[in-house]
């Protein structure tokens, strides 16, 4: 069973992030294949759903979400016609636009939300799942599960201009 993921690349080093993707997915087994790239997003094809514990080791990627649909069209609401309504269990839901652009992120959200149950409650502070759409040269629309998180944020915490005594220009003489 193979599955598609989204990911979404930090902005410092897009080719060094990517590089850590696909390598920490060879040495996990997963065995990628890269698909689709445009600008800070890559689509990759494993050969198993990917475990959590392997998604917090990113250090270099924002997100990563399950790809549950992708489509060349550029008209997204061709696109979200061939959209099967989504089963989300009980958990909550937000939409969110991955690349902001000249789509109304409100409009969209709207032809999704009635894609999914009415059972499913609306949560935009803190939701369970995220259904996230990117359309640019393709449109691609993905689930974010609420605990797959990576370690981009803490990676960030220890950046190079949060450290101390740290100046471009100088040694601090100690």
């Amino acid at each position: 069973v193979t599955s598609e993921y989204l990911f979404e690349l930090g902005g410092e080093n897009k080719e060094l992030a990517k590089i850590e993707a696909r390598e920490l997915l060879k040495t996990e087994g997963y065995n990628p294949e890269t698909g689709f790239e445009e600008g800070q997003i890559v689509i990759i094809k494993t050969s198993q759903k990917l475990a959590l514990n392997t998604i917090q080791r990113l250090g270099m990627t924002k997100r990563v979400s399950r790809i549950i649909h992708s489509s060349e069209e550029k008209d997204i609401g061709k696109v979200i016609e061939q959209l099967p309504t989504l089963d989300l269990g009980k958990s909550s839901f937000a939409i969110r636009q991955i690349r902001r652009n000249v789509i109304s992120e409100r409009k969209i959200a709207i032809k999704i939300g009635r894609k999914i149950p009415i059972e499913n409650e609306i949560a935009l502070d803190n939701p369970d799942v995220k259904i996230l759409f990117y359309t640019g040269s393709r449109t691609i629309i993905s689930i974010l599960e609420e605990n797959s998180t990576t370690a981009y944020k803490s990676c960030l915490e220890h950046h190079v201009r949060y450290r101390p005594y740290f100046s471009p220009i100088s040694i601090h003489p100690r």
